[in-house]
């Protein structure tokens, strides 16, 4: 509703007719401009799901329902306002364990948009101006180094010893440490989050 309010706001200053006059000057490649963030919603849908136990994994078209609800809480909301939605289609007793795969899926979804940053730098076609370069060389530099220093974290350092009596706490050290589990022992998977969340990034 928000985001409706927010086009008929944008309308009113910029002029329907405007709009119209762009799409006819772009032709019939409008339907891909519609097409590309469709795309890329599923990959990133799929690099979550992938973090599932199969078990548990939704039906795709409630998976993907959660999955636009919670991007769009995520507009709203600082970019993780939408996230906990993500969590509520599954039933209270396995929701634990979906939580460690909702925390596994921001990191690889991190990681993919580093990597992203990463190429625009140093691919030619990704970047027209030397600023545009740089900059992204700079956030793709940082992004990089931050997504290894975590990892390295995770996986070098048991995160058990820093449990304490505080509950909420206490369940996140618990959701961190059943992510370096997963990490561990799921190796590809996680893997083939990144590549999803990667493409859908594409």
């Amino acid at each position: 509703m928000v985001g409706v309010a927010a086009l008929v706001v944008l309308l009113q200053r910029v002029g329907a007719e405007s709009v119209l006059r762009s799409i006819e000057r772009i032709g019939p490649g409008f339907l891909l401009v519609l097409l590309a963030p469709i795309v890329g919603t599923v990959l990133h849908c799929w690099g979550w799901l992938v973090l599932l136990p199969k078990s548990l994994r939704p039906r795709p078209a409630l998976a993907l329902a959660a999955y636009v609800a919670s991007q769009a809480g995520n507009e709203l909301g600082a970019g993780v306002a939408g996230e906990p939605l993500k969590a509520l289609v599954f039933h209270p007793t396995v929701r634990g364990r979906t939580i460690v795969a909702l925390a596994l899926d921001n990191g690889t979804f991190i990681a993919s948009t580093a990597l992203c940053l990463a190429g625009a730098a140093f691919l030619p076609w990704a970047s027209t101006s030397p600023v545009g370069a740089r900059t992204c060389a700079w956030a793709g530099a940082i992004s990089l180094a931050i997504v290894l220093v975590a990892v390295l974290l995770i996986l070098v350092a048991p995160l058990r010893r820093w449990d304490t009596d505080s509950g909420r706490l206490a369940r996140f050290v618990h959701v961190l440490d059943a992510a370096r589990t997963a990490l561990l022992s799921q190796p590809r998977l996680v893997l083939g989050s990144v590549l999803l969340h990667l493409a859908g990034r594409l």
